[in-house]
């Protein structure tokens, strides 16, 4: 299997696809769909890459203490693209690496060709933090089935829920023998409350494309216009639903959105 090395562990990669590299931020919620098709359809025209965070999936961590910090995952990016050799590329970013793309394109500046931004957040406002100190609160108190069905209420809408009822509850069901981990779960979370885009968004140079719903209810939408509002090379698309898990709910309409900015 591929590893790119770094001093902090092993990031295991994988790739598809031929053309400018894309390279693939997205956080571990994943609903009966996921995002594979998504990333189906973007390998036929781009190089996809994906990897797992150091300390999650695949991806080995050193035998030190980890800084979780969302700059330092950003540092795990510039060791995907050297050990690719890999000189620029584009960024598709997800709700959590929003925050993690962002602190890339700032940190690394001319290595990220163009930044596309899903369900992104801006800093921890009041209704931002009050939601996540629920999911955090969730993941210690209730059952693993129970906050199985409390995180798809957050990152999905409920015509969705309803859409893949059966498919949601194998999804809990299962989760009974694989429980969450309530510690991993707080340390991800407070590393998204402790970063402030609003610090670094106007001096990232390349061009970046927003993208929210007006429906999701964890990251609501005026994150995102707030952003793009900082970023100098920036737009925004506004989505009338979808939900949280837009790569997933909405994956053609963002299949179409990424084309037109990347391409056209």
């Amino acid at each position: 299997m591929p590893f790119a090395e770094s001093t902090e562990g092993s990031i295991f990669y994988q790739m598809d696809g031929r053309g400018e590299p894309l390279i693939m931020l997205l956080p571990q919620s994943r609903g009966p769909r996921g995002v594979n098709a998504l990333i189906d359809l973007l390998s036929k025209k781009f190089n996809v890459i994906r990897y797992d965070q150091i300390g999650t999936g695949r991806s080995h961590l050193g035998s030190g203490n980890y800084d979780l910090s969302i700059p330092n995952r950003a540092n795990e990016v510039a060791t995907v693209l050297d050990s690719l050799a890999i000189e620029s590329a584009n960024l598709l970013c997800h709700s959590t690496g929003c925050g993690i793309g962002l602190a890339t394109a700032y940190m690394l500046n001319k290595r990220v060709k163009s930044l596309i931004l899903i369900n992104p957040w801006s800093y921890a406002d009041d209704y931002i933090s009050t939601m996540q100190r629920l999911r955090i609160s969730a993941a210690n108190n209730l059952s693993p089935y129970d906050y199985a069905h409390f995180n798809f209420t957050m990152l999905f809408p409920a015509q969705y829920r309803r859409l893949y009822q059966k498919e949601f509850e194998q999804i809990a069901v299962k989760a009974i023998s694989q429980p969450h981990n309530p510690d991993q779960i707080k340390n991800r979370l407070e590393a998204i409350l402790e970063y402030d885009t609003r610090e670094i968004a106007s001096k990232v140079s390349c061009s970046t494309l927003a993208i929210t719903s007006n429906d999701d209810i964890l990251m609501p939408n005026w994150h995102a216009a707030e952003i793009v509002e900082n970023i100098p090379n920036s737009c925004l698309t506004t989505l009338r639903y979808g939900g949280h898990m837009l790569p997933e709910t909405r994956g053609k309409r963002i299949l179409s959105e990424i084309c037109d900015f990347l391409i056209n």
